[in-house]
């Protein structure tokens, strides 16, 4: 049996699954997380090193950093996105945590058993996990101590028993759990001792409890009373905030960890605007910020960093299986040969720059240079290798062979947000290029969900996300016949047979080996054609000490070990040479909307024309103000197109700019009949299912022939209700 005591264990704490072995040291287990390599377009790479700290960390200061949104409540398994887990991890207490890197610590835990085949997992709990109190309304369960029953509660409310809703992201571990015994797989032996039952050994279960969406609750607390209050046991509490603003979390006096947090709070601030967000980071007004610099702000970043005035750390975002995904249930593509040209056609370089910015690391299904292969490895595969023009002949050489020398067509759904729509456009260029003319479907979420769960598409694009870096999340929600999240059809009894033999293989080596075949089945059969996945970056100021980068952005974000090493003292970056201006400037001109206007009649003026400058490698847009001018500054040297749309006006477009040029004035004409309108409407009337055929000739890389099917607007969902804040004014949570 082994034993776990309170220090640092690596995430496959399986790998000493020897009988009698007690492990008292880190285990290290190399490329778990994958290491952001090399994007596929080279970039110029940041300096990734902070300042260095002392030894003993210091207390105080409140550490602040944007985000984008507000939690949607403060139930953590109901939550999905990493913007609901910056909240929700700081209020609360897992069993095990994911501190810094790949390790796996006690957190309500005190330590933890493992029987000797691999099925029980005996917890002990620390005997001061206090829940917090002080909110409104008030509970019976505020102030008192944690006990086995509230975490088997807590797991079974996850697992999406006792009539609480399934989490999406830790409820798959149900899949392991025996949830068939009376006691539903978790069995209190005294009010610190509990035993988690599995129907089959699963050496990642440590994973998903460590995950921010695996929090513990009160035994009895519910989704609906997790929609009014906290309940949690985290190292900070709620102490104000103002919807859509400021979030501020105060230190929990009464935390169970001796001495933590450092910090005495953090603020999170909503900041949605990208240029917004940057500058808040670069004036010191933000600790911290997640995401890639903006090209025009990116040698600001890397002179900050080189002085060691800031740390960034870049990740991979683990949003896989990035795919484009082929119903291989019904023709046309239950023909391999149509599915492996598909694979052969995408140009995954100019995806990368296209589609992420450039910065994006080759990848299959697993995580490239953790269990799944190499870098070096995946580039010397069909679909990445190079010459790419090599592989899209072979690909229209399989389109022949299966029956098409003249192309086919065929109608691809897209999601209806930026990023999904950009990479739809993408594909179908690249798809027309070796004869597969796409109609593109633009559906809104809820649809589009539908429609995939069906199977009632012919071809989608899509990244997914994985919280976690094990294979059991990939192939069990993916790839697994029944799988929760398998919308491509695909079912294969062997790769369902390895599942479990993989899950409980206790060997890193001969897991990892399984991992790699299931892979290699997969791509055979080629369900999903992989695509490169983004990566992102991590940046702090230097006097932030300690900022953690866990196995995924969804493990990290309790901030307890982090503290300031100069606390309450604002960062003042080094004054740097101002650049001389690279900018684009000009005027929107609208034409008039009096009937006896004659069409030449223009005026200038318009509020919130969304101008944007673009070439394959850079994209840029800003909103006009009332005046109709715009300024796009910091643009990198080069040849431009410059685009201006506004609802109601066709768009207006000039080529060829060269970044210096006078000034663009772009004509917008008013829509007139026949002409495409962005709500799906001409003069009034509804468009709603027509097929509309258009030509886009630009300098962008998707340009070409395509089709649109103009989808039904749906009502806008109604959102979760939180708790009322009267005024702006930021008043105290929950008194």
């Amino acid at each position: 049996m082994l034993r776990f005591r309170p220090a640092l264990y690596v995430l496959s704490l399986a790998l000493a699954f020897l009988a009698g072995v007690v492990a008292t040291t880190v285990f290290t287990v190399p490329g778990l997380r994958s290491a952001v390599a090399a994007s596929l377009v080279a970039s110029p790479a940041p300096a990734t090193q902070a300042l260095p700290a002392p030894a003993t960390p210091l207390y105080g200061g409140v550490l602040t950093f944007d985000g984008f949104s507000d939690p949607i409540s403060f139930d953590a398994h109901t939550a999905t996105s990493s913007g609901h887990n910056v909240h929700n991890a700081l209020l609360n207490a897992n069993l095990v945590w994911n501190p810094n890197g790949n390790a796996i610590a006690p957190d309500a835990a005190e330590s933890w058993e493992i029987s000797a085949d691999g099925k029980v997992w005996t917890f002990k709990l620390r005997p001061n996990v206090k829940f917090q109190g002080g909110y409104a309304p008030a509970h019976p369960r505020d102030g008192t101590l944690m006990t086995a029953a509230d975490v088997k509660w807590s797991l079974e409310k996850m697992m999406g028993l006792n009539g609480q809703p399934i989490s999406a992201r830790s409820g798959w571990m149900r899949e392991f759990v025996d949830i068939g015994r009376p006691d539903q797989g978790v069995e209190v032996v005294d009010d610190l001792t509990l035993r988690v039952h599995l129907s089959k050994p699963f050496v990642a279960l440590p994973n998903i409890l460590a995950l921010g969406f695996s929090a513990l609750y009160p035994d009895g607390v519910t989704q609906v009373d997790l929609q009014v209050r906290p309940y949690g046991a985290g190292p900070f509490r709620l102490q104000s905030y103002v919807k859509g603003s400021d979030w501020n979390y105060a230190r929990n006096a009464d935390y169970f960890k001796a001495g933590l947090p450092y910090l005495d709070g953090v603020k999170h601030v909503n900041i949605v605007d990208s240029a917004a967000r940057e500058a808040a980071f670069l004036t010191g007004k933000a600790d911290l910020m997640e995401g890639n610099p903006s090209a025009g702000n990116l040698p600001k970043y890397q002179e900050l960093a080189t002085a060691g005035k800031i740390a960034m750390r870049p990740y991979s975002t683990q949003c896989r299986p990035q795919s484009v995904n082929m119903n291989s249930t019904k023709p046309p593509f239950n023909d391999i040969r149509l599915r492996r040209a598909v694979n052969l056609a995408i140009d995954r370089q100019a995806y990368t720059t296209v589609v992420h910015g450039g910065y994006a690391t080759p990848s299959l299904y697993l995580d490239t240079g953790g269990w799944g292969r190499s870098q070096a490895e995946i580039m010397a595969l069909p679909g990445y290798r190079t010459p790419h023009a090599a592989d899209v002949e072979e690909a229209k050489k399989l389109l022949a062979e299966a029956g098409y020398p003249a192309g086919l067509a065929v109608t691809m759904m897209a999601r209806n947000t930026s990023g999904y729509l950009l990479q739809a456009q993408f594909i179908a260029s690249q798809l027309q290029l070796i004869g597969i003319n796409v109609t593109l479907e633009v559906l809104d979420t809820a649809t589009f969900f539908a429609r995939a769960v069906a199977l009632d598409y012919t071809m989608f694009s899509y990244w997914f996300c994985q919280t976690t870096t094990a294979p059991e999340e990939l192939f069990g929600q993916y790839f697994v016949t029944g799988g929760s999240r398998n919308w491509f059809g695909y079912s294969n009894p062997a790769v369902d047979g390895n599942y479990l033999a993989m899950a409980a293989t206790m060997d890193l080596e001969k897991r990892k080996a399984v991992a790699q075949t299931m892979e290699q089945v997969i791509l055979d059969f080629m369900p999903a054609a992989p695509l490169p996945v983004q990566d992102t970056s991590r940046n702090y100021w230097g006097r932030v000490k300690d900022m953690p980068l866990g196995m995924t952005q969804y493990y990290d974000r309790k901030f307890e070990l982090v503290w300031f090493g100069e606390p309450g003292v604002d960062p003042t970056p080094t004054p740097t040479p101002t650049p001389t201006p690279r900018t684009v400037k000009g005027t929107v001109t609208l034409e008039l909307r009096k009937p006896d206007s004659p069409p030449s009649d223009f005026l200038p003026g318009y509020a919130g024309v969304v101008v944007t400058i673009a070439n394959e490698g850079f994209s840029r847009s800003i909103r006009t103000p009332t005046d109709g001018s715009f300024a796009l500054t910091g643009i990198p040297k080069g040849v431009y197109t410059v685009t201006a749309s506004a609802r109601g006006y066709l768009s207006a477009q000039k080529k060829n700019v060269v970044v210096g040029d006078a000034d663009v004035t772009l004509p917008m004409t008013r829509l007139k009949a026949g002409d495409l309108n962005s709500d799906g409407s001409v003069d009034g009337r509804d468009l709603r299912g027509v097929i509309v055929n258009y030509w886009q000739k630009s300098p962008q890389p998707w340009s070409g022939g395509s089709k649109i099917v103009i989808p039904p607007p749906l009502p806008t969902p109604t959102p979760t209700p939180l708790p009322v804040v009267p005024t702006p004014t930021p008043t105290p949570c929950c008194f």
